[in-house]
């Protein structure tokens, strides 16, 4: 949200900011999430809750999770290869790049109850890797 442009379109289209300091407005941000879900709209969260400065998974936050649980909403894994070099953490600087993105298999979540939060986490992160190695296969057979 604090990215000029970037910001400003998330806000003008009703994106929910999550305020990963302060669990209180977190678990806000995730009902209010949910409620948009209950009402048909649909959602992008990013699981590790930000950008990887180094492009590998990074642990995930709970709130999506919470989020699933809530809804029993389907999560559709996206992997994004290579857009932490065209926007690095801490730069408001674009660098000319590539991005390579995979897109899994829809994971039902109705299965999982609150108590499998951590089950859903791992299956997630299992997904991830494995869109991971296909993105980064594909990509060093284009360079050959």
């Amino acid at each position: 949200f604090k990215i000029p442009i970037m910001g400003w379109h998330m806000k003008a289209n009703n994106y929910i900011p999550v305020d990963r300091s302060n669990t209180r407005e977190a678990i806000k941000s995730i009902s209010e999430a949910a409620n948009q879900v209950k009402n048909g709209k649909r959602v992008v969260i990013f699981p590790e809750g930000t950008r990887s400065e180094d492009g590998e998974i990074q642990p995930f936050k709970k709130g999506l999770f919470h989020l699933c649980a809530k809804t029993g909403i389907p999560i559709l894994p996206i992997y994004i290869e290579g857009s932490n070099k065209i926007l690095k953490t801490h730069s408001l600087y674009i660098h000319p790049g590539n991005i390579k993105i995979e897109i899994g298999k829809e994971i039902p979540t109705a299965e999982y109850s609150r108590k499998n939060i951590k089950t859903l986490m791992n299956d997630l992160r299992e997904n991830m890797i494995q869109l991971q190695e296909k993105a980064r296969t594909s990509i060093n057979t284009e360079k050959e």
